[in-house]
């Protein structure tokens, strides 16, 4: 049932609380998160008193193509993150950036027929969705500061957050990074051939507006629940080959739900910002391909590069061996070399690990009990 059902529908499936609350950007995104503000094993106060609880507060960010169900795909019985840490006593939000299938609203333009509303790439999630998103968990919860936990484009938005907003270094207890995307020089993935898409495709942008990619239809969903033994063949031959995913390390039985519920949608413009990435080995703001606009924009002629060292807020690495997305080669480079302050979480080698073994791997628990144990030791020194 878990391939036809929303994200709060999943959730309560499972028989966890589900809230949905809505906010606003700057520039008129309206986007929706979903919050589960207690788990199942939780007995410390019985009925609404258990929301006026002060509880540890984590937020969690999918990444690229992908929207608040990657995180729950799994189901409970300790195989997904949001229930693990609902259940020990965190408040736990999910957040959907802009353009993903729970964040398609706007003040004034609408998604379906609009081309100005899909002109956005990672840079303006970081710039106006995280903080939004953020800002909001904290004013609900009324707590000055959370844990974050990312995967993928979920960290690539909060390490350019930190880098560029001191004050958003006050607000992030301890920034988990799984699967990390910085630099993309060391990419392996098929997907690096969309780089010699680059102007081609933006000069189609200038001339025709931005557009949505890969977004998430209903009819894929009931296609998936019909077919799903077509399909999750035919989808791991298609996800091994874009992101080097290996189906033995799935349940699967969860792979129809995966595929029902991904892709979640993003604009062609994002796209674009990944391949600039690609092509120049490091983690830039959108170039405009014109040197006078880019100078409208940053006072230089080219696009600027974030300055990691700016990061304050504790960073946890999760880097998995095989994958082809976040290179263990471009990790080890910005842990060398960018980022000061590195926690020492005794993190295992993640071998034999790909890109979405960090939502889906039957392994995942070992990743899931550091995030835990480490919260769970930081709260109970009074951080």
């Amino acid at each position: 049932p878990d391939c036809k059902m929303t994200t709060p529908e999943m959730i309560r499936h499972a028989g966890y609380p589900c809230e949905v609350h809505n906010v606003q950007t700057k520039d008129g995104y309206i986007l929706t998160m979903h919050r589960i503000p207690y788990g199942v094993t939780d007995t410390s106060r019985k009925g609404s008193s258990r929301l006026r609880l002060k509880r540890p507060v984590v937020f969690m960010q999918h990444g690229i193509l992908a929207d608040s169900s990657c995180w729950v795909a799994n189901g409970a019985g300790g195989r997904s993150l949001p229930y693990i840490l609902a259940d020990m006593g965190c408040d736990v939000w999910l957040g959907n950036v802009r353009g993903s299938t729970y964040s398609r609203a706007h003040s004034t333009l609408d998604a379906d027929v609009s081309e100005k509303y899909w002109r956005f790439s990672w840079q303006h999630m970081s710039e106006q969705d995280i903080p939004s998103m953020v800002n909001k968990a904290l004013h609900v919860s009324s707590q000055r500061s959370l844990y974050y936990v990312g995967h993928s484009q979920g960290t690539l938005v909060a390490f350019a957050r930190l880098a560029e907003d001191p004050e958003f270094n006050n607000k992030i207890k301890m920034l988990f990074a799984l699967g990390p995307v910085t630099r993309l020089a060391n990419l392996t993935s098929p997907i690096k051939s969309l780089v010699y898409l680059n102007r081609p495709a933006f000069l189609g942008m200038s001339m025709f507006g931005g557009t949505e990619v890969l977004p998430k239809k209903a009819i894929s969903q009931w296609i998936t629940a019909k077919l799903h033994n077509q399909i999750a063949y035919q989808g791991n031959n298609m996800m091994m080959y874009l992101c080097g995913v290996h189906l033995e390390h799935y349940y699967k039985d969860r792979l129809p739900v995966y595929l029902s519920h991904t892709p979640g949608g993003t604009s062609l413009q994002n796209l674009l910002h990944f391949s600039q990435m690609v092509e120049s080995g490091k983690m830039q703001k959108w170039d405009h391909w014109s040197a006078k606009e880019n100078l409208d924009a940053y006072g230089q002629e080219t696009s600027p590069e974030y300055e990691l060292s700016n990061i304050k807020s504790p960073v946890a690495l999760f880097v998995g061996s095989l994958d082809q997305l976040a290179h263990p080669v471009d990790n080890k480079s910005i842990k060398l070399m960018d980022i000061n302050n590195f926690l020492n979480l005794q993190i295992p080698q993640l071998d034999d690990w790909d890109h979405l073994d960090f939502l889906w791997g039957k392994n995942a628990g070992v990743v899931y009990n550091k995030i835990s144990k480490f919260i769970t030791e930081h709260e109970r020194k009074g951080h």
